[in-house]
């Protein structure tokens, strides 16, 4: 026999229909034992006095189907994650919550939380797991579903903070297969979500491509096959960046990157809550590279370690003027050491006499040696600044360092120099006006000659060297109405 077959129907057991086994009241004895109330057809009292009618029971007005919902458990809150069994590594946080780690949230399945210990430890827990990196959402309310609503988990609306995870470095021990997949999945999945790749220059023999947000910045280190090798965040912080997420496959050393980062935008911070691996980077960036590493209180800041001018060895720049020739070698380096650090810029640059830093020239018109050298300088973080002076007539000069000077602004539109303020020195020691008669033996017994045109002259200095280069150079300054 088959179930559609079965049409008989008993309905209410009554006298008439009872049997031995099965009285009137069977239904009502048989619910008791299990601790539940019926009422003479079989059917369970209402569950809740605020809802009215004749029909208090039925699943809809249980809230048992579509359109009403049983709330969950007070106190009850939801952990934001992606993957299968975060549950596990969720249980094993919330164990030892006064160690948990940034690193501890692994981007998993939405976790529900029911605390026995009410709302206290409900705070207590949702603290913690805010600490290891997780997005915690109340769910206790009337309508509270199992999933974090992506907009205002924890009250924030989405888009005004970025959750990157673990910040400055990756401490998830993941082997070669999996850092590279969290690198794509940031570069291919994450990224593009947050606005248009932009290609941004090269490190090395890789493309850098960003992608910004607000504050925060996404940065790619990508190959000819656009695969992603390495991926930082960072976020603008105070008057620089500071690091967030880091994720490398091995083939780009972090230090490398950190060095770019603080000579694109001059000081670079580590995360306030650094990670193992991001000390080790900050270590090494201290140790291996001669960028200038501070602590600073609650974070450590790197800066390119500019080095003060070698004022003996300038002397034989600084003797070319009058005033500064009368003051013997002893004057100008007691003058020069009264100087200060400053900033200039592809703007202020344009003020100062006696530089091509202003765009007349690039590093190609300059003496190849010193072009060298000075690339070696940058790439190694440690420049000597170029020696600028406002002079007894209250305009600026350099004094020394003009290769130094063009090679940072045509390549990062800003330095750092050594400014020199002479502008009350007495003028009987200060004539502006022949300053380009200075020691006038010192062109010809170079071997140089002022004749020519600007163009002619820089051609010569380009291939000339030593003095005779600086001369040549000198004479293309003052033709060129760099005085």
């Amino acid at each position: 026999m088959r179930a559609k077959d079965i049409t008989e129907g008993v309905g209410r057991i009554t006298k008439q229909n009872q049997t031995v086994d099965v009285g009137p009241d069977e239904v009502t004895k048989q619910a008791a034992k299990f601790g539940n109330k019926v009422d003479k057809d079989g059917r369970p009292p209402t569950l809740s006095k605020k809802v009215k009618g004749s029909s208090t029971n039925v699943a809809f007005n249980l809230g048992m189907v579509e359109g009403k919902q049983i709330p969950n458990p007070k106190n009850t809150f939801l952990s934001k994650s992606d993957t299968a069994y975060d549950f596990i590594r969720v249980g094993k946080t919330i164990s030892n919550l006064s160690n948990a780690k940034k690193s501890d949230n692994r981007d998993e399945p939405d976790v529900m939380i029911v605390p026995f210990g009410g709302k206290k430890e409900k705070d207590h827990l949702k603290k913690g797991l805010k600490k290891a990196g997780y997005k915690t959402q109340d769910a206790d309310k009337p309508g509270d579903d199992a999933q974090v609503d992506e907009n205002f988990a924890d009250g924030k609306v989405k888009g005004k903070s970025i959750d990157e995870g673990p910040k400055d470095f990756d401490d998830m021990k993941l082997d070669a297969k999996g850092k590279q997949d969290s690198i794509d999945y940031f570069y291919r999945t994450h990224a593009p979500s947050m606005g248009k790749p932009v290609k941004a220059g090269k490190l090395g023999s890789y493309d850098i491509v960003t992608v910004t947000k607000g504050p925060t910045t996404l940065m790619f280190l990508v190959d000819a096959n656009d695969s992603a090798v390495f991926y930082v965040a960072f976020d603008k912080y105070q008057d620089g960046v500071a690091i967030g997420n880091v994720r490398s496959n091995g083939t780009v050393k972090a230090t490398d990157v950190y060095a770019y980062l603080v000579k694109k935008y001059g000081k670079l911070y580590s995360d306030a809550h650094q990670t193992s691996g991001g000390r080790k980077i900050w270590d090494n960036l201290s140790k291996y590279t001669k960028l200038k590493v501070t602590d600073v209180g609650d974070r450590l800041v790197a800066t390119e370690n500019f080095a003060k001018p070698q004022f003996d060895i300038e002397w034989e720049e600084a003797n070319r003027y009058p005033f500064l020739d009368k003051l013997g070698k002893d004057g100008w380096i007691e003058l020069a050491q009264t100087g200060k650090v400053a900033n200039v810029n592809s703007n202020i640059v344009k003020k100062i006499g006696n530089t091509g830093a202003d765009g007349s020239e690039t590093l190609a018109d300059l003496e190849p040696e010193k072009v060298e050298r000075l690339k070696k300088a940058m790439k190694s973080g440690t420049i000597e600044m170029p020696i600028v002076m406002k002079m007894p007539n209250g305009k600026l000069e350099l004094i020394a360092g003009n290769t130094r000077l063009i090679g940072l602004i045509s390549t990062e539109g800003k330095a750092k120099v050594w400014y020199i303020d002479a502008s009350k020195l007495d003028e009987n020691f200060a004539d502006g006006k022949v300053k380009g008669k200075s020691r006038p033996g010192r062109v010809k017994k170079s071997g140089a000659s002022c004749n020519g045109s600007v163009t002619e002259l820089r051609k010569k200095a380009k291939n000339a060297s030593g003095e005779r280069a600086k001369m040549y150079h000198w004479c293309a300054n003052m033709k060129g109405g760099k005085k």
